[in-house]
């Protein structure tokens, strides 16, 4: 038995959590006042049963056992459901380590007004879900969600709705690991892991980003061709000249290209960073994401480079070359979102 559950049992003053709530079941009629006597067996039966398991450490089937025999008095619509069910139930999730169950069990019991000549088992059961509810209280760890990048996001942690009210503040959660999903109007919907210590907290930051964002990059001009004309003795020069000054357009837009890359490049990878855990050995969809347009910047970087570099390369060369004799230039950068290369040929 866990030292939680220990300390509960100590606290509801040193009785044993099978016998005190076999005892107490008994008076799980006593409030009810819209059950059939059917109904009212049912529930009695299940509440033996689940402090039966509670006593054996069958968490799972203690907490099922409950909560059914306390959904039988909310469908009757009984003005009050036995205390000693709420706190069987409470037990038994704390026993799980499902603290926040457990504490809506235990306010659940101590909030809510017994009915009139309630028997004093009720009142000490009641009295044991507050002093329980401290207890619970310390093991209950927390996360303050922050979601960035679209308006009115809405946001769910394990597949359960939370109100976007809670962006932003302390949130109670199991101690373990969790799925946050964020998602909003005009954005892709994102989710990211965390996991948390007992009684810790953490931060999450899920970032949004718009429907069919996309890495945008300037792509450079067409292919240029520049052919020597039938009379290379008159039109030479300008050819050359021409070739020359494309040769250099071509050059300096990939630089401007593979600089861009560059500057991108640095930029996915601070989110890889921030979205991947050593701790943890992975990292969440926007990390994934991240990681693999910093593999495809690093190649347009040093493609663009080799164009801006062979571009220079030949302008120059044509710049300082003979205009006599003559040149036939083609140069064709190309650029795509995996791959980027340079298309030359010529004749001399």
């Amino acid at each position: 038995m866990n030292r939680l559950f220990k300390r509960i049992t100590a606290s509801a003053g040193g009785a044993a959590p099978r016998a005190a709530l076999v005892a107490s079941c008994l008076l799980v009629a006593a409030p009810a006042l819209a059950q059939s006597d059917q109904e009212k067996a049912i529930a009695r039966s299940a509440g033996m049963d689940g402090s039966a398991a509670l006593g054996k450490q069958d968490y799972k089937a203690a907490a099922d056992l409950f909560r059914k025999a306390i959904a039988i008095f909310d469908e009757a619509k009984a003005p009050s459901v036995p205390p000693t069910l709420l706190v069987g139930l409470a037990r038994a999730e704390a026993g799980r380590k499902r603290y926040v169950s457990a504490q809506e069990a235990y306010s659940r019991a101590i909030h809510q007004t017994l009915p009139p000549g309630a028997s004093p088992e009720l009142f000490a059961a009641v009295e044991a879900a507050r002093k329980e509810n401290d207890e619970a209280e310390k093991h209950l760890a927390y996360v303050v969600i922050k979601v960035s990048g679209c308006d009115k996001p809405s946001l769910a942690i394990d597949d359960r709705p939370v109100s976007s009210a809670a962006i932003g503040l302390k949130t109670p959660v199991d101690p373990g690991e969790h799925v946050v999903t964020a998602k909003g109007a005009g954005c892709k919907a994102r989710e990211v892991t965390f996991a948390v210590a007992e009684a810790g907290s953490t931060t999450v930051t899920v970032a949004l980003e718009p429907q069919g964002a996309s890495v945008n990059l300037p792509v450079p001009s067409p292919v240029a061709h520049a052919a020597a004309p039938d009379n290379a003795q008159s039109s030479a020069p300008s050819t050359s000249h021409a070739g020359a000054w494309i040769a250099l357009g071509v050059g300096a837009a990939g630089l401007a290209t593979g600089a861009i890359g560059y500057a991108l490049n640095v930029g996915e990878r601070a989110t890889a960073t921030e979205h991947c855990s050593d701790a943890l050995q992975r990292c969440d969809a926007t990390g994934k994401a991240a990681d693999d347009r910093v593999g495809t910047l690093n190649i347009v970087t040093v493609a663009g480079a080799a164009v801006g570099v062979v571009g220079a390369f030949v302008g120059t060369w044509l710049l300082l070359r003979s205009p006599s004799n003559g040149v036939a230039l083609r140069v064709g950068p190309s650029l795509t979102a995996g791959a980027a290369g340079v298309n030359m040929g010529g004749t001399w």
